[in-house]
């Protein structure tokens, strides 16, 4: 899921998820994202501090977001947070037959 929106300014070393990290993400995000709410579970269990760039972001969820491959699976840039999976949750999508 791509979010088109600004990211919120952080109100907590959770991002503002405050106790409830999955009613933040539906909030912002306007629903549930696969396995979002890992990295605000970790900062709230760890304390982990809010970075402060960008730049620091990519190490922080490739360490603590839960995520099914490798650090290249996380693609940030200033606009979005992309991450692939392998979830076997989620239905494949097929093209439309076309007669």
């Amino acid at each position: 899921m791509n979010a088109s929106r600004h990211h919120p300014r952080p109100r907590s070393t959770a991002g503002g998820a405050g106790d409830d990290p999955r009613s933040w993400v539906e909030a912002e995000l306007g629903g549930d994202v696969y396995g979002l709410r890992s990295i605000f579970r970790e900062a709230q269990k760890r304390r982990l501090p809010v970075p402060k760039t960008t730049a620091e972001l990519p190490a922080l969820l490739y360490e603590h977001l839960y995520v099914q491959g490798g650090s290249d699976f996380i693609r940030l840039d200033e606009h979005s947070l992309r991450v692939r999976t392998d979830d076997d949750e989620v239905e494949p999508r097929t093209a439309p037959t076309v007669m």
